[in-house]
């Protein structure tokens, strides 16, 4: 078996440093720079059709993006002139809710996930950071975890 590539519709605004991760039957691309930081969200369906649902609640580049349960999280980032702490979570229907910020504003941060739980670790705050933020996929608590290095 062996791989096809084939060319979807373009993403609908031109953009580097974005991000993306996956819910449901929805592949997800989110943020980034065009002009300026960028809100823009691009979602392609299992017919590699494109819509385009909300767009995150802060235009920023730098994003991390992970899945965990029905959501598809996006957080932190650089917005404008300075870090963000922001998370925009996609549910199945691709609507937008905006659960409790990262507990530190950073970008670069980079998310996973694990079993219920979506991971936003480390990034850059003006220096090196060593937080972690877990969210739980039920009830989209947050919980805090440091790691020390």
């Amino acid at each position: 078996m062996g791989l096809t590539r084939s060319t979807p519709t373009a993403l609908s605004v031109a953009r580097r440093s974005l991000t993306a991760t996956s819910v449901g039957d929805y592949a997800l691309f989110g943020g980034g720079y065009a002009a300026a930081v960028d809100a823009t969200v691009d979602a392609y369906n299992l017919s590699l059709t494109r819509s385009t649902p909300t767009a995150l609640s802060v235009a920023r580049a730098y994003v991390a993006a992970t899945s965990v349960g029905d959501y598809a999280l996006f957080g932190g980032g650089f917005a404008a002139a300075a870090v963000d702490a922001t998370v925009d979570a996609y549910n199945l229907s691709l609507t937008r809710s905006t659960p409790t910020a990262l507990s530190v504003a950073r970008a670069y941060v980079t998310a996973t996930s694990v079993g219920d739980y979506a991971l936003f670790g480390g990034g850059h705050t003006g220096s090196v950071s060593d937080v972690v933020d877990a969210y739980y996929s039920p009830t989209l608590n947050t919980t805090n975890f440091f790691m020390f290095f």
